[in-house]
């Protein structure tokens, strides 16, 4: 088990990584989604030995490793470019940790490169050049290598993000079997929400060398720390608001000054600044069965094939993202229904 107490680390004068703490568990896939800049990369060298922190401790099983040498950490470190090499065969780029390590017989070589072949579905591809390889065959020949010598902890680092976004969702799929097939556990580095979601047992959201929100997939989306997490998740349906109770808001939806009921873990204090988070908003026919509404203009109309994405202006300069079974014309008026479980708190 991983454990990242309280770490900080400059370069230069700029502070890249704040006071981070964070956990990894036995057999996790941990996801760090944040923008360019955020720290992400950082951090990663950092859990290698490859920088050192600032200040702060790094325990894997209990035992401090902040001077342990990379090489004996047993740490695996995979990058977007997957620095094969090229005058070897995918066996012998597969087989080069295994070969590096003390104790391990040819035998017991070839055993292990042929499972991995096999479990990346590339036996036949044995004895080719990697030069002769597509980008998601070298992906995984990357990753076969990367794990071959049994890491304690993988670390990617945007590992597919030169690839196209059809054979990255099929090589999602299949690292994740890889990975809990081998019993390893992973640090998932990326920028881009779908790719995290789909890979991660868990969600790090980092931004400016802080972890705003940590948890599950589906907790991180449907509730955001923050009108920054909400807007980076691809979030749109957002409103400004004020408490009026510990439990109610006040805001304005188009020309309507709504009192709204929220669902809360805790009560909010009377004048609170906080924004609203709007989710699965659909236009329904039978809206007047619905506690709450609000009225919008019909500004754009995108068909999605199931469904059409209706974007409407429900006051001037605000735009909501809404779903109708139906297509929808230009200017037309619309009622949007909904309910306090579909409301979100955000703090700013």
């Amino acid at each position: 088990m991983l454990m990242i107490s309280n770490l900080s680390y400059r370069y230069g004068n700029e502070p890249l990584l704040n006071d981070l703490s964070l956990s990894l568990s036995d057999h996790e896939v941990l996801c760090l989604l944040g923008e360019s800049g955020s720290g992400k990369s950082t951090l990663l060298r950092i859990i290698a030995g490859l920088e050192k922190p600032l200040c702060g401790e790094i325990r894997w099983n209990g035992v401090k490793i902040n001077s342990l040498p990379p090489h004996k950490r047993n740490f695996g470190l995979m990058f977007q470019d997957y620095a094969l090499f090229p005058n070897r065969t995918v066996a012998e780029n597969v087989a080069f940790g295994l070969e590096m390590k003390k104790g391990v017989s040819k035998k017991m070589i070839r055993e292990r490169v042929n499972l991995l072949l096999g479990q990346i579905s590339m036996t036949s591809f044995s004895d080719r050049r990697v030069t002769e390889l597509s980008g998601g065959e070298q992906q995984r020949v990357a990753l076969a290598r990367s794990i071959a010598p049994r890491p304690h902890l993988l670390m990617l680092d945007e590992p597919l993000g030169a690839l196209d976004h059809s054979l990255k969702r099929g090589l999602l799929a299949e690292l994740r079997e890889i990975l809990g097939r081998n019993g390893i556990p992973a640090i998932y580095v990326t920028h881009d929400q779908e790719e995290g979601f789909s890979i991660g047992d868990r969600i790090a959201l980092l931004h400016d060398g802080r972890i705003i929100q940590n948890g599950s997939p589906e907790s991180v989306y449907r509730n955001p720390a923050s009108v920054w997490a909400a807007k980076f998740l691809g979030h749109q349906n957002m409103t400004p608001a004020a408490a009026i109770s510990a439990n109610k808001v006040e805001c304005k939806l188009g020309e309507r000054l709504s009192r709204l009921e929220v669902n809360l873990n805790h009560d909010l204090i009377l004048g609170q600044k906080i924004h609203l988070l709007f989710h699965e908003l659909t236009i329904e026919d039978n809206a007047d069965s619905f506690k709450y509404r609000m009225d919008g203009s019909v500004k754009d109309v995108i068909f999605k094939g199931s469904a059409y994405e209706i974007h409407a202006e429900i006051a001037e300069g605000t735009i909501f993202s809404v779903w109708s079974k139906r297509s929808r014309e230009i200017g037309e008026k619309i009622v949007i229904p909904f309910s306090s479980d579909q409301i979100s708190v955000l703090f700013t």
